[in-house]
């Protein structure tokens, strides 16, 4: 994914992101496994200038109720492709990290 596309639909009123958008390696597993088919995060703010995307998420693999999430984006030399992402949720409230 470009940065520019990233950037795009970080403006949006709620940003969606699959495996196949990222398209990086491993992705396609840890969607499955932790996150679903798409990533939607609700109320959306982006930090342009580091990469940050900070909202609302629900992840089938945390409850299924939304949570505060973090998004922060990893390019390359050149700040034109996305070489990575670490998703980040707040689990204060007592939530199970992993459900079973």
């Amino acid at each position: 994914m470009h940065v520019s596309e990233l950037q795009r639909r970080a403006g949006q009123p709620s940003f969606e992101l699959s495996a196949q958008d990222l398209g990086l390696d491993g992705a396609e597993r840890y969607f499955s496994e932790y996150v679903g088919a798409r990533l939607v995060v609700e109320n959306p703010e982006f930090d342009s200038q580091d990469l940050v995307l900070r909202g609302r998420v629900t992840l089938p693999a945390v409850d299924d109720a939304p949570v505060p999430v973090a998004l922060q984006f990893s390019a390359d030399r050149e700040s034109a492709t996305v070489t990575g992402m670490v998703l980040t949720v707040d689990l204060r409230d007592g939530r199970s990290a992993l459900r079973s």
